[in-house]
């Protein structure tokens, strides 16, 4: 079963495979595709995580679109991949030659680059400790993964997918990310939560050390580091979000399209400097189209950050504007080619097409908010009080500000963080002022992004009038906040360094350029060992015996019905259907009709199950499950538990009892054949 190891820290078996079938590959693209003195240190670091990712999503996605993936012929490709990529590299003379350049580059570099090296190290060693039975409490991973072993089960993209207990057609917007998990778990040891693992580990660690290589072609030297450190290992004793840094200790797979993204950038960047051609521009732009395959908001959030920064590069330096152009041009031709490739050739729904303005949803009054209801799991209407705005104009101003510090903004922004944002920009005025050619542009981009982004929101928050989309804004975009307020920080703080050594002088300059960068990597390491990691709670420790239970007490096939709504985790852990389990359909109204029923008949069950017989024969539910005390991947139906009451019922029958978890069988039961499912892809 998908159980096999549950705990520990991240299962080195299960990493070395990923680390072989991912920067095995990554390493032959990057030496294939640059040509030696090209890339430094961080850049070539950076990526092998990005270029391998790619080169086993998109091999992984021919395969599943050929309806061939499966053990055997996911390694016999990757195999082949891999030594094609070598081979060219080889051929070209490029791995010795990279190899002296890196080594000189070191070098020439070391003071400046050991910041860099030391924290990226610190990073990757501290991100061992994490523990998947953490991840189980996260829901939307259950859903990912589910879809992925689906591919992996049926060797292909099903037409339809088995949610909320009925067919739907498949979500393909996220089709590369779901084949890319469906050819690793197959090659991984050690089941589900193991590989997760590794892939956690993977996407911080490759987040990590793009943000260095970005930091690094922007010009902040040895203070690039600061960046990562800021953004991902940062603890909640600073007064900054945590966001990404939460995103990356969990299976968040908007962490591994970030890092796809972060590598296109340091491409691309090349690329608007001059130091790269058109053939790197569609080498970006294949990383974006990766990306896009993967989680599109990355792709939206750092594709206007791109966007804003050539248009800058193109006022200050002058003289570039058809070359840029055109490597522009082609970056984004290759990428909306490969992202409607794929898309066309997967077939199924893209999930997020369904979005209406201020009609409402069809097939619900205007004045129900379907969204809503179906996150609370009761009937809400969508309020007039905002005359026309889901979110107030001052409100959305007020969260994209307190998102630069907070994770989850109070009602009531308080006045320090908009002095922290004045902070910020009189550094952004001081670097424009007086580094306008090279930190100048990196400051203007940001904060030219951050307004973008408030514009975004603004627009859904007026657009629509539900609770999502409207909240598009708040709860999607603003959390890159962060990412752009550290970008400007530490170009403030690189400056002020510049200004300083400058002034200093040619002995204590000296001295500064090593004690300065030996005090970052210090404060690199103290922060990396020091980052609270998520730790496994005992309701998440319980939820996995929970998960054993029900797969030894429910026979396969039977369709339950549990009081917590899931996306995936019954199907990935137990290999057992919920019919309250599926992805959140916001943005599918033709499915909301048919879920939103569901998910309030399911709280009005365990709220009075006598009375709500005809609930269950309506869905054909054979076994009711009641949790309680433990994280099984999802939302409570009802908060308080309600075993006594099921106990009442007569024509429940008790199946199974432990100290977490009770299974009920309901009449439909007893016609079903006490079947028990074979091993299957989860296993």
């Amino acid at each position: 079963m998908a159980l096999a190891r549950a705990g520990g820290g991240v299962s080195l078996a299960s990493l070395l495979a990923v680390m072989v079938v991912v920067l095995v590959p990554g390493a032959g693209a990057t030496f294939a595709a640059f040509r030696p003195g090209r890339l430094g240190v961080e850049a070539a670091i950076a990526l092998t995580f990005g270029l391998g990712y790619a080169a086993v999503g998109f091999t992984a996605t021919a395969l599943a679109l050929a309806g061939a993936i499966g053990q055997t012929s996911f390694a016999a490709a990757m195999i082949a991949v891999t030594a094609a990529v070598w081979a060219v590299a080889i051929r070209l003379g490029r791995p010795a030659a990279h190899l002296r350049a890196l080594a000189t580059d070191m070098r020439r570099r070391r003071w400046e680059l050991t910041p860099g090296l030391v924290g990226l190290a610190a990073f990757a060693a501290d991100r061992l400790r994490l523990e998947p039975v953490a991840f189980i409490s996260t829901p939307t991973a259950w859903r990912y993964w589910g879809d992925g072993l689906e591919i992996l089960r049926t060797g292909g993209i099903p037409a339809t997918s088995l949610q909320w207990g009925m067919e739907l057609p498949t979500t393909v917007s996220k089709v590369l990310l779901n084949s890319f998990e469906a050819g690793v778990f197959s090659v991984a040891p050690g089941g589900a939560l193991a590989t997760m693992g590794a892939l956690v580990w993977l996407g911080g660690v490759g987040l990590f050390a793009g943000l260095l290589a970005v930091s690094r072609e922007m010009g902040l030297r040895a203070l690039a580091v600061a960046v990562p450190m800021l953004v991902l290992a940062t603890g909640d004793w600073f007064p900054i979000s945590v966001e990404f840094a939460r995103d990356a200790n969990v299976y968040r797979v908007e962490t591994l399209g970030r890092m796809v993204v972060v590598c296109a950038l340091v491409i691309a960047l090349q690329v608007i400097r001059g130091r790269a051609g058109l053939w790197h521009a569609a080498l970006a732009g294949a990383l974006l189209g990766a990306a896009a395959g993967t989680h599109l908001i990355p792709v939206f959030v750092l594709g206007i950050f791109l966007t804003w920064y050539a248009l800058t590069s193109l006022v200050v330096r002058r003289g570039r504007l058809g070359q840029i152009a055109r490597a522009a041009g082609v970056t984004a031709l290759v990428t909306v080619t490969i992202w409607g490739t794929v898309l066309a050739s997967s077939g199924g729904d893209l999930g997020f097409q369904g979005a209406r303005g201020s009609g409402g949803y069809p097939g619900f009054s205007a004045r129900v908010d379907p969204t809503k209801a179906f996150e609370l799991f009761r009937r809400r209407y969508i309020s007039d009080s905002h005359k026309g705005w889901v979110i107030p104009p001052a409100r959305v101003a007020d969260v994209a500000v307190a998102s630069l510090f907070t994770e989850t903004p109070p009602a009531d922004i308080p006045f320090v963080e908009y002095a922290g944002a004045a902070v910020l920009a009189a550094a952004a005025v001081l670097v424009v002022w007086r580094r306008r050619r090279t930190l100048g542009v990196l400051v203007v981009a940001c904060w030219a992004t951050s307004f973008t982004l408030v514009v975004v929101g603004l627009y859904f928050s007026h657009r629509y009038r539900t609770h999502i989309p409207g909240n598009f804004g708040r709860r999607r975009l603003f959390e890159y906040e962060i990412l752009l307020g550290a970008l400007v920080g530490v170009a403030g703080l690189s400056y002020a360094a510049r200004v300083c050594a400058a002034r200093a002088g040619p002995g204590r300059r000296s001295m500064l350029r090593r004690i300065g960068p030996l005090s970052l990597a210090a404060t690199a390491v103290v922060l990396a060992a020091t980052q609270p990691l998520q730790r496994p709670t005992p309701e998440e420790r319980n939820g996995l015996t929970v998960m054993a239970t029900v797969a030894r007490a429910v026979p396969c096939g039977a369709r339950m019905l549990v009081n917590v709504r899931t996306a995936g985790s019954f199907e990935v852990l137990a290999e057992r259907t919920s019919v309250d389990e599926g992805m959140a359909p916001y943005l599918r109204p033709a499915v909301l009709r048919r879920v939103v029923p569901i998910v309030l008949g399911a709280r009005r069950f365990f709220h009075d199950p006598a009375a709500s017989r005809a609930f269950l024969e309506r869905h054909h539910v054979d076994v009711v499950v009641l949790v309680a005390h433990a994280e099984v991947g999802g939302q409570p139906v009802v908060h308080r538990g309600r075993r006594g009451v099921l106990d009442s019922v007569p024509w429940l029958h008790p199946l199974a009892r432990t100290t977490n978890v009770a299974i009920y069988a309901t009449p439909s039961f007893a016609a079903r054949p006490d079947s028990r499912c074979e091993a299957g892809a989860s296993s």
